[in-house]
């Protein structure tokens, strides 16, 4: 063992003995400390239990307290006063009988801790008890007539029996009786304690392990926790005064209350305390040996460290050797450059660079000197900051031989601290990467054209512009989609590519340019690009932000040519469209049938009541012919609503969503499908919903319509076609048709039969387009796809619910609007204003192809007070118009007429006299519509058969306006 060995070695010993020293020391003062805190800790035991008994029996004596002033109580113990004093016999009185009735009413008696009730006299004689009597234990106590003379204070107390071999515990509550201020008796409850000294054991045992006795005057112990009386040898003297000591054994300790009579004594046995001292003894011969154990480690490791340190020294001088050698191999140049000077202290390795640069250079300061201004500067920045900062750092630079090639060197400096922060040096190593560099610039070259093969290769347009809008790259299917050269696309600009307003190019622009770096998200559009011949074609664009360094330096669009998809689209809706109205006119024709009926009940009581009016004419029988002639109006009236219906149905136009009672929709549905029904099948209304529908009134028809046929199909002409409505909030169901799980407020409209009903298999299949399940001819297999089309076109649902030979039902859930009362809903008519006739009757030309309805007109407007004329030649009325003579103050033309239509007459008519109003009447027309008819600058519009108050009323505000 050295010299350095053995100083550890006796550092080691003398470490032990102090260590084993302080470990002793710590121990005895912890166990003094914890036998100090236990002594303590049982002495509050002790207060707590002491309190608690007290606590409880004041508790107990609170209970009867207010009983002292009884009456009962008082009249009773004043009858057992004077039946003492008398000698009278003993036998139960009412007083008596009263008594125990309070207490058994109050649950004295039923009490599990009751043992016996008293009454005594004032000086504590006992008159009465109730059961049998240990007064005895209680009026022999030497404490007794200190109770007595509490008594005659006016003040309730208790008293303990003595403790020699009783048990239960007793205990008795004493109240004095008082009778206008004058102390003549005494009442007392006697009770078993034992429950409440249970009670406090098991709180007090809970957090100790001491035994618990009751002592009194007597010494006499009895042991709470034990339930039985024993003896106490630490009771020589009696221990009136709180006290506590330990002895070999035990730690004791004692309470006695003046006020009560009695005392309280805890006893824990040593050994208890023992067993927590010798976890403390067993934690300090561990720390001891833990410390001893760690002491020896560190010995063991420190000279076991003094051998490595030695051995470490010679590996890194043989490490030093082999750096050398490998350096001079892997060509690596090494300069050591001082701070203090910035001079250069040692270099290695520079031959092989020197050749490779310049073969008369041969010092290291030459070659940096043979470096540009730029790269000079980049190798002071990089040197300064590792000097500076005191770290590593790295840069590539590049120079040029004699001869013309190009060198690319990796410098790496490392800063070397020192003691002496002046020491402090840099080290730079410098290495030829000029083949990875190489290597480098070809594969990213390589990258550079394989990028640009994929670009030329997409088959969507691509376009990059810079900030000026300029283009500055298009891919082979962006020049074949606008048809431009090479040399063309180097003078295009964004403006000429894409086909926009100026307003709305400078917006795309302000999105592109600006909004889109905010936000880094894309822009979507669809425009119009011009291709070299002019020609438009429509794209879906999508333009992105182009970002360098966090900064915006132009924009690329990424296009496709949509011109065909558009047309595909739009083909499309054109053939849904045909094939919709031709599945109405499906419906129309079975229609034919119905109205025919209808038509010929209205005829026939059109000819009937007409015939009946001129029979009364005849016969001089006119009291009658007005009601005659009000059924023939009302008959045409209710043909003209049906005739209504049907060109409205029938009618072949675009979608218009208008806002429409659902209450009105279904009444002209119904107006609709009642003549497809046969009279076997009836047909029950149970409407409850109250809301308005954004729906096309045709198309709602037509879905009604179509599942009412089906209905009347699958019930074979005799059943119950049930139509109801109603609001269902929230509803949850999936879709029968599009299968889409749906959860929303909607009016749902049921359409039920009683027919043969659906199977389940044909349910899955019931919207696809052409399925049918009827025989051939007999259905086309589109009425249930176009229902699908309409309800999801409404941003609908379809639920089906089927049992075959029971019915089927179709749920249809469509979105409700909140809005004002439906504008479209008819008012009613208001009546026509007369004019002032009196003085000038207003012109009026009717042109009509039809002569019994011009001359109708011109008759009824006579009776009105109009002048007329009529003509059923549109061209003659042409001529009318041009005549200079001209002079009508309105024009009443109908609109489908041979030669000349109404609405040229009417164009005619306005470039000869601009102010003249026009009335254009139709029965029907698929070219025109009241829109139309307005924006030519008609005056009113009126479809056929012609209302006549409407008719007076235009024809008023048309006269006045002239």
């Amino acid at each position: 063992m050295n010299k350095f060995g053995q100083w550890n070695f006796i550092g080691f010993i003398l470490g032990i003995i102090c260590l084993s020293g302080l470990g002793y020391a710590i121990q005895a003062q912890l166990t003094n400390h914890f036998q100090k805190e236990k002594e303590q800790y049982l002495s509050t035991q002790a207060d707590i239990i002491q309190t608690e008994i007290i606590s409880s029996l004041e508790q107990k004596l609170n209970e009867y307290n207010s009983w002292s002033d009884h009456p009962i109580i008082l009249e009773f113990a004043k009858s057992k006063k004077a039946q003492a004093k008398n000698q009278g016999a003993d036998f139960p009185s009412i007083a008596e009988m009263n008594f125990i009735a309070l207490l058994i009413d109050n649950g004295v008696l039923s009490n599990i801790n009751y043992l016996n009730t008293y009454i005594t006299s004032s000086t504590g004689e006992l008159l009465w008890h109730a059961e049998t009597s240990h007064y005895s234990s209680f009026s022999q106590h030497q404490s007794f007539e200190q109770k007595l003379a509490l008594l005659g204070e006016y003040k309730s107390t208790y008293l303990l029996a003595k403790l020699k071999q009783q048990n239960p515990i007793r205990f008795l509550l004493l109240y004095p009786i008082f009778d206008e201020d004058v102390h003549v008796a005494n009442f007392a409850v006697e009770l078993n304690i034992n429950t409440v000294f249970q009670n406090i054991v098991k709180l007090a045992k809970a957090s100790t392990e001491s035994d618990i006795y009751l002592y009194d005057h007597q010494l006499e112990t009895y042991s709470i926790s034990e339930h039985e009386f024993t003896p106490i040898d630490t009771f020589s003297q009696r221990p009136k005064i709180k006290t506590s000591f330990i002895d070999e054994e035990t730690i004791n300790t004692w309470r006695w209350s003046k006020a009560a009579d009695f005392g309280i004594y805890l006893s824990q046995p040593i050994s208890v305390m023992d067993e927590s001292l010798k976890v403390i003894h067993l934690s300090m011969f561990i720390f001891v040996f833990f410390t001893f154990s760690v002491l020896f480690v560190l010995l063991l490791v420190l000279n076991k460290s003094q051998k490595q340190i030695r051995l470490n020294q010679k590996n890194i001088l043989r490490q030093q050797n082999r750096l050398q050698h490998i350096q001079d191999l892997s060509l690596v140049a090494g300069i050591e450059v001082a701070h203090k000077n910035n001079k250069i202290i040692w270099h290695n390795g520079f031959e092989y660079l020197f050749n490779l640069v310049d073969k008369n250079i041969d010092r290291p300061k030459q070659l940096l000197n043979h470096l540009s201004n730029k790269q000079k500067i980049r190798y002071k920045k990089c040197f300064d900051k590792v000097k500076q900062t005191h770290t590593s750092a790295q840069l590539e630079i590049q120079t040029k031989s004699n001869d013309g090639k190009h060198f690319y060197f990796l410098i790496k400096m490392f800063n070397q601290a020192a003691e002496n922060p002046i020491d402090a040096s840099t080290i730079i190593l410098i290495s030829d990467i000029t083949e990875q560099k190489l290597k480098q610039v070809a594969a990213l070259k390589d990258e550079v054209d394989y990028r640009d093969l994929i670009l030329q290769s997409a088959h969507d347009g691509i376009v990059g512009v810079d900030l000026s809008g300029q283009i500055n790259l298009m891919n082979q299917a962006s020049k074949a989609m606008l048809n431009y050269t090479e040399q063309q696309t180097k003078q295009l600009d964004f403006d000429t590519l894409v086909e926009i307003s100026q307003d709305e190019f400078g917006l795309v622009r302000i999105c592109i340019l600006e909004k889109i770096i905010q936000d880094t998200l894309p822009i979507n559009l669809t425009c119009w690009f011009k291709r070299a011949n002019d020609e438009r074609f429509t794209v879906d664009c999508r333009v992105s932000p182009i970002i360098k360094h966090g900064k915006l330096v132009g924009a690329v669009y990424l296009f496709k040519d949509i011109s065909l998809i558009k047309q595909a689209e739009q083909e499309r809706q054109a053939l849904s469209e045909q094939l919709r109205h031709a599945q109405k006119m499906e419906a129309i024709g079975q229609l034919t049938g119905g109205i025919a009926h209808d038509f010929n009940n209205i005829l026939a009581s059109v000819l009937g009541y007409a015939e009946l009016a001129q029979d009364c004419i005849e016969l001089d029988r006119i009291d009658k012919v007005p009601d005659y002639l009000e059924q023939v109006t009302l008959s045409g009236e209710r043909a003209r609503d049906l005739i209504k219906q049907m060109m409205v149905f029938s009618r072949k136009e675009s979608q218009q969503l208008q806002c429409i009672e659902l209450t009105k929709l279904i009444d002209d549905s119904l107006a609709m499908i009642r003549p497809l029904l046969p009279s076997t099948i009836n047909i029950e209304l149970d409407l409850n919903a109250n809301a308005q529908l954004k729906v096309d009134n045709v198309q709602f028809q037509q879905l009604i319509m179509n599942l009412s046929i089906n209905a009347r199909d699958a019930m074979a002409e005799k059943g119950t076609l049930h139509i109801s409505t109603q609001m269902v909030i929230n509803a949850e169901a999936s879709c029968t048709s599009c299968h889409q799980e749906f959860s929303q407020t909607m009016v749902m409209i049921k359409i039920q039969d009683t027919g043969s009903g659906i199977s389940k298999e044909t349910i899955k299949k019931i919207f696809d387009p052409y399925f049918t399940t009827k025989d051939l001819g007999e259905g086309t297999g589109m009425g249930l796809s176009i229902v699908h089309g309409i309800v999801h076109q409404l941003g609908g649902h379809l639920v089906v619910e089927s049992l075959e030979n029971v019915g089927s039902s179709f749920q249809v859930y469509l979105p409700c609007v909140n809005s004002e009362e439906d504008s479209n809903s008819a008012a009613p008519l208001p009546q026509a204003q007369q004019l002032n006739l009196n003085d000038y009757q207003p012109n009026i030309l009717i042109v009509d192809d039809e002569t019994s309805i011009a001359e109708l007109l011109a008759d009824k407007l006579t009776l009105a007070g109009y002048k007329t004329v009529t003509t059923s030649d549109s061209v003659e009325a042409l001529s009318i118009i041009n005549d200079v003579n001209f002079d009508f103050d309105c024009i009443i033309t109908d609109q489908t007429m041979p030669y000349i239509t109404g609405l040229e007459l009417a164009k005619a008519a306005i470039e000869v006299k601009p102010e003249l109003p026009i009335i254009l009447c139709t029965g029907y027309s698929d070219k025109i519509d009241e829109k139309t008819a307005l924006s030519a600058g008609v005056f009113a519009y009126i479809h056929k058969p012609i209302n006549f108050n409407l008719l007076k009323l235009k024809l008023n505000q048309a006269v006045s306006h002239h």
